[in-house]
């Protein structure tokens, strides 16, 4: 890290010397072990390194942005000299910043010396543990994909302000998808996924049971009818129809172009009160967890959404000095890019009922398990296929279901919410419950 750090520092300082007013460097090192299953085998080995800075400069009102895949000093001047002859033809804008320095508080669990020396060997080992779990608790079950993946890696940051900031981090994470075949019916897809900084963490064998569970009980599905009803949302499908168009929505880019329902909203109520939505960048395990952001600004943990009524918007520091404030730490990129504005782990609030509570609170209606389809993230109306689910009546999971579509409107949708599970899914850096929606939209043929 320290080398890293080295060479931001003298960049910045390059550019300087050359004629910005401000500066900044943003390095990234990491090495990935990726071993992919296709079609009920391990397909691919691959161990990839990487590395890479970007220098975004400011002068007289005007950004230049450069990047290479390189820490060499021979390519540091190439760099200032693009970044600068890029400002030179930009346009100007006034609230171009490069932030001051704020305290940062180191965060412990970021990094696993035992991931960063694991053999590649081993993590072979693990996905095939993940591969004959799945394909040995029935044989019917097919793996189309998935594997399993490490990576260790560096991020700093280092601006003409004095700003400096560095961070090791580990990661490691298992993907499982496919179906069950049985003479010659298919299964709905089904999709699993566990992660986690530290390899004590991962769990290999639930992972695949999980999986092939679900694909074996999805298996005799068939059309239900058409009608307007309650659907419960997997945590999965939380996230495939809902978590999008929110997340576009509090992003202050797109409200500030016009581009968000609910712009002007903060302050008022846009959800139903069991609605709660936090983003917890330093959550313990979290995939996201950092101490800064791509800009080096602190982290937090920041109430997004709060019984119902929107709190705030995610914010860099471009979008926060359109705003005369100060930024939410939610500058998102890597060193190919300009920082743009992202999440980091989002959270639901638990509910009160549990996954059968809710489903009994059904007197008709489905459960969704894995969604595809499209949601227009200004409208937020949204319409698509049920790739997983199961009919509910009277209390009561009758069958699975194929054949099926969905639609509705996401603002309606979380203003509709009559139920939240108790317990919450990793879904990827996110944790998400299961959601009763009322006044979906159901058309099964």
């Amino acid at each position: 890290m320290a080398r890293l750090l080295d060479r931001l520092e003298e960049l910045t300082k390059r550019a300087m010397a050359k004629g910005a007013d401000q500066a900044e460097a943003f390095g990234q090192t990491s090495q990935s072990r990726e071993v992919w299953l296709e079609a009920n085998k391990i397909k691919t080995v691959k161990s990839t390194p990487s590395k890479g800075i970007g220098l975004r400069v400011i002068k007289k009102n005007a950004m230049g942005f450069a990047s290479a895949n390189s820490l060499q000093e021979a390519d540091l001047d190439e760099l200032c000299d693009k970044a600068l002859a890029l400002a030179s033809v930009n346009l100007k804008d006034k609230f171009l910043i490069i932030p001051e320095p704020e305290p940062l508080t180191a965060l412990k669990g970021l990094y696993d010396p035992r991931l960063e020396e694991l053999p590649l060997k081993e993590t072979i080992a693990m996905a095939g543990r993940l591969l004959k779990t799945a394909r040995g608790f029935d044989r019917r079950v097919t793996v189309d994909s998935g594997g399993v993946f490490v990576s260790t890696s560096e991020n700093a940051v280092y601006n003409s302000n004095g700003l400096s900031a560095s961070e090791r981090g580990t990661d490691i994470s298992a993907l499982i998808m496919g179906m069950a075949r049985d003479k010659g019916e298919v299964s709905p897809f089904d999709i699993q996924f566990d992660g986690s900084p530290r390899l004590s963490q991962i769990k290999i064998e639930p992972l695949a049971k999980s999986f092939a569970k679900n694909v074996i009980g999805s298996l005799g599905a068939r059309p239900a009818h058409s009608f307007s009803g309650t659907v419960l949302f997997s945590p999965y499908a939380v996230a495939e129809t809902l978590l999008g168009t929110i997340i576009s929505s509090i992003n202050s880019n797109s409200v500030q172009k016009g581009m968000s329902k609910l712009a002007g909203k903060t302050g008022t109520r846009i959800a139903s009160s069991k609605l709660t939505l936090e983003d917890d960048a330093l959550l313990k395990g979290g995939l996201a967890t950092s101490s800064f952001d791509r800009e080096g600004l602190p982290r937090r943990k920041l109430a997004i959404i709060k019984k119902g009524k929107l709190t705030t918007y995610l914010y860099n520091s471009y979008t926060a000095n359109r705003e005369k404030r100060k930024s939410t730490g939610h500058a998102s990129g890597s060193y190919r890019s300009l920082p743009g504005i992202g999440p980091t782990n989002l959270i639901i609030t638990p509910g009160q009922a549990t996954k059968s509570e809710l489903i009994r609170d059904i007197k008709e209606g489905i459960l969704v398990t894995r969604f595809s389809g499209n949601a227009n993230a200004i409208t937020g109306d949204f319409s698509g296929t049920v790739k997983g689910g199961f009919y509910i009546k009277n209390g009561r999971i009758c069958y699975p279901i194929t054949n099926t579509m969905i639609a509705g409107n996401v603002y309606d949708a979380i203003m509709n919410i009559r139920g939240i599970s108790n317990t919450l899914t990793k879904v990827f850096s996110n944790r998400l419950p299961y959601v009763s929606i009322a006044g979906v939209s159901v058309t099964s043929g």
